[in-house]
């Protein structure tokens, strides 16, 4: 009969979930507004972009004392602007004259080139950046200035100290490192993290916490690139799934690392136990590690949501979320009830005389997401809805009417499942805006571990 552009094998699996793609935007009213985007350009275009009416010269100064006026005006704010430029210039050139000389030493020493070494060895963007950005001495020049310590800011602490105690506390860091990643430190790290499937109430087969020799920070496996995330949030667009599992996978990263660095303090008190009852030379206490990790902080019910948020499949979780499980389950109990009425309508007696079967082929196809079964034309109209017809005019494709109304509830309840989970997806990417500074934090911290 053949070929036609709305028919399709039929794709009803009455197993498989429908997928919707994440709305655009985070704000819902937006998104509404986005529809009417094409009408707003072509109104603009068609004015010209001019307001009518709108005249250019509303001030109504066409005397000569007005302009004179205004020619004086310009004058005097023309000599405050070259008298302050003037003044700006000197202090310029006074802070360029040192810079040439801080940058010739730099790159005499072949600095640019160290740091381009040490930035490949950095596992995270964050520690890159750390690395890359030192090459410049606009943060000093800044500390200076403003006599103010960058280093009390975990997100603003550069490579190199601008004081004396920041020396010391980097020296003292990459001891503390040296000492771990030579295998001189004996003590286990405990995770504290439960398995998905015990945070969200399943104990069945619980396992003990899973120990680990200590030792450098747990900090592989991930680039900790918020760049991309944040820049999507900033252009007030949703997260996706993957944005959402970087940014899960980050806080598990972290969470590990509060795990290691509570090992180093438990290995401090240990020390300090033994070496008082047994009279033993005491190994130097970890400080400066622990300090880099005191600003790490992770939000219960943030961690929670989201390392809950997905299945196995990595769709979101109809547990985690129970009003896209019921939705879900909603719209499978449709199709399996639509594909069993349909195969019964087909076995029928009755029916079988009038089913157009020459052409051979499925006796069910979709069109537009409606089963359709193949009838002769004259039977057309008593067995339901006609979809489409073949090119001879013989073939009818109809939806029986038994399943023109379970077909419209199925439709509602896939756009009910479809509201729920663009929901869901703006109630993720809001959360981890409210926690943006913490997380932000997290990173500069295993970013400065990364540089350790």
């Amino acid at each position: 009969d053949g070929y036609s552009l709305l028919r399709r094998p039929v794709t009803f699996d009455a197993d498989a979930d429908p997928t919707f793609a994440a709305p655009l935007v985070l704000d819902e009213r937006e998104e509404e507004q986005l529809m009417d985007a094409n009408k707003n350009w072509y109104e603009d275009r068609s004015s010209g972009g001019r307001t009518p009416g709108k005249k250019k010269d509303q001030s109504g100064k066409n005397s000569i004392l007005g302009e004179y006026a205004d020619v004086l005006q310009v004058s005097n704010d023309d000599t405050i602007a070259n008298n302050n430029n003037k003044l700006q210039a000197t202090r310029q050139n006074e802070e360029d004259q040192q810079l040439d000389m801080n940058q010739r030493t730099l790159e005499t020493l072949d600095y640019p080139l160290v740091l381009r070494a040490l930035a490949k060895e950095c596992s995270t963007v964050k520690g890159q950046e750390i690395v890359l950005n030192s090459h410049t001495q606009s943060d000093k020049v800044q500390a200076a200035s403003s006599n103010k310590d960058f280093d009390d800011d975990i997100a603003t602490m550069p490579l190199t100290a601008s004081s004396v105690t920041g020396v010391h506390h980097r020296y003292g860091a990459v001891q503390e490192m040296q000492r771990l990643m030579e295998g001189r430190v004996s003590g286990w790290v405990t995770s504290s993290r439960q398995p998905q499937q015990q945070q969200q109430g399943n104990n069945k087969g619980k396992k003990k916490a899973q120990r680990k020799p200590l030792g450098a920070p747990p900090i592989d496996g991930d680039s900790f690139d918020l760049g991309p995330i944040f820049d999507i949030i900033d252009e007030g667009k949703v997260l996706e799934g993957p944005e959402i599992l970087d940014i899960t996978l980050m806080l598990e990263i972290a969470y590990d690392v509060l795990d290691w660095s509570r090992a180093l303090k438990e290995f401090n008190e240990d020390e300090e136990e033994s070496s008082s009852s047994n009279n033993d030379l005491q190994q130097d206490p970890f400080v400066e590690l622990p300090r880099l990790t005191q600003s790490i902080t992770i939000d219960d019910e943030l961690f929670h949501l989201l390392t809950n948020a997905f299945d196995d499949e990595g769709k979101l979780s109809g547990t985690t979320f129970p009003g896209i499980g019921r939705l879900r389950a909603k719209v499978r109990t449709y199709k399996r009830d639509i594909i069993s009425s349909i195969e019964s309508i087909l076995s029928l007696p009755s029916m079988k005389s009038k089913l157009a079967v020459e052409s051979g082929g499925s006796l069910t196809m979709e069109i537009n997401g409606r089963l359709v079964i193949p009838v002769q034309q004259s039977y057309s109209n008593s067995v339901g809805i006609v979809h489409d017809a073949s090119r001879s005019g013989k073939t009818a494709y109809v939806e029986p009417s038994e399943i023109v109304g379970p077909t419209n509830e199925l439709r509602q309840a896939e756009a009910e499942l479809r509201a729920e989970e663009a929901r869901v997806w703006r109630q993720l990417t809001e959360m981890i805006v409210q926690h943006r500074d913490e997380i932000e934090r997290n990173v500069a911290s295993v970013g400065q571990l990364d540089v350790t």
